[in-house]
């Protein structure tokens, strides 16, 4: 039953069926059709308000929210005839000039259970809206810490920022006493810290000036469990680290005050960029760079903070992230216009492979100093998928799609041209996001 009129069909099969899987679908059905197609016009009067500004997104997906969930499989499908039909949050009429259904999936890509990655498509493609105009519900209904571990216990999560914190300064070919040498008086920034803020304040304890973090996506938050990460934190550091680091914070010793603005800086923003130039002697992420938008502009962004003697160290992953299907990398295999409409407001991964980052990297006129690989996969994995693999991958070279990840060393490619900094750090305090 592909298209909307066979969706429209499955919709009328699921509210009139018997079995108990169609019983417990009705009423979601039911509901996500009343709120966004309404007697009376009700829904694309909502939608209508929405995209003429009277009425808040969050409200109305919300009240989505509260009223259909959790949504059965159906009620995906039904929900995602609606967006389409209603060109729901889709100004530029992406959804009505591209309408993905079952039999276009089953046409264009590598499917081993087409009605499967029709359901997949459904779910993603709804997400992605509510991710592009709700971001704070989408996050909290994801659970999203920036980490991949939400359920980790707090001392755990401690000992992952000990080894990020360490990671960068073994990528510098420092020891740990070289590296805090290394931070004395430096100005950093750390890109999508996620919701704790635990290598910037290690980076503080350890001789840095100040810290500055910035994110696409609202995740920094004062919780009883972060509070007890930044304290198993504080209890592994040094006297002389920790009482750098108790007066990081608002309230001196007090997590819970959050940090000194002068200190430890969060700020959130559109791209997730820190458009500044020449602010920082030190640039890091983990697992940060693969779900940018805009990579090139995001390295650009590192060529323009970046002082001239400055370095930037990214730990980019590769895999998949969970959304592989049947194979390792067949995540490789969605048309990217259709992967675009499922993943693009998520931070979900962008798909580009070593290759995009060399040719952004030598745009930028930032140079590499060191590029290695964090593992590979085996060839015969790829060879499995390349016949199905999206256009954009498919002359890619066997050993660059086998690349599991990778550590990069950036640093000016001409340091000479550029001014020298200035040392005030003044100007460059952040807002408030």
């Amino acid at each position: 039953m592909p298209g909307i009129e066979g969706t429209k069909s499955y919709a009328r099969h699921v509210e009139g069926g018997s079995t108990p899987i169609q019983r417990a679908s009705t009423g979601a059905v039911k509901q996500a059709r009343t709120f966004f197609s309404g007697s009376g016009g009700g829904g694309p009067a909502r939608l209508l308000a929405l995209e003429r500004g009277v009425v808040d997104i969050h409200s109305l997906v919300d009240g989505f929210a509260a009223s259909a969930r959790p949504l059965s499989k159906p009620s995906y499908v039904f929900l995602v005839n609606l967006l389409m039909t209603l060109n729901f949050a889709t100004p530029s009429n992406a959804l009505t000039a591209a309408p993905f259904h079952l039999q276009h999936l089953e046409d264009t890509m590598y499917t081993e259970n087409i009605g499967q990655d029709g359901y997949r498509f459904a779910k993603a493609l709804l997400t992605n809206q509510m991710a592009r105009f709700a971001p704070k519900l989408y996050l909290s209904l994801m659970h999203e810490t920036g980490r991949g571990d939400s359920e980790a216990a707090p001392a755990a999560t401690a000992d992952y920022f000990f080894r990020c914190f360490n990671d960068y300064g073994q990528h510098l070919g420092l020891d740990g006493d070289q590296f805090a040498c290394f931070l004395q008086g430096k100005a950093v920034l750390e890109y999508g810290p996620g919701d704790v803020l635990g290598v910037a304040l290690l980076m503080y304890a350890n001789g840095a000036d100040f810290v500055h973090c910035v994110d696409r996506f609202p995740r920094k938050k004062i919780s009883t469990k972060n509070i007890d990460i930044y304290n198993k934190i504080l209890d592994r550091l040094g006297s002389e680290q920790r009482n750098r680091a108790i007066h990081a914070f608002n309230e001196c010793g007090d997590p819970g005050s959050g940090f000194k603005p002068s200190i430890i800086n969060y700020a959130v923003t559109t791209d997730g960029l820190i458009s500044r130039k020449s602010a920082y002697d030190l640039i890091v992420s983990r697992a940060v760079l693969e779900h940018v938008n805009h990579l090139e502009s995001t390295i650009l962004d590192n060529a323009q903070a970046l002082r001239p003697d400055g370095v930037a160290i990214h730990n980019v992953d590769l895999k998949s992230h969970n959304l592989d299907r049947y194979r390792p990398f067949d995540f490789l295999t969605w048309p990217e216009s259709a992967y675009r409409l499922m993943n693009s407001h998520k931070g979900r991964p962008n798909r580009w492979r070593v290759d995009k980052y060399r040719e952004c990297v030598a745009r930028s006129g930032l140079r590499f100093k060191a590029l290695a690989h964090t593992g590979k996969l085996n060839d015969e994995e790829i060879d499995r998928i390349r016949p199905n693999l999206a256009t954009n991958f498919r002359n890619l070279p066997t050993e660059e799609l086998t690349w599991l990840g990778f550590w990069m060393v950036l640093e000016q490619a001409d340091s000479q041209s550029r001014p020298p900094h200035e040392s005030s750090t003044a100007s460059l305090e952040l807002s408030a996001p």
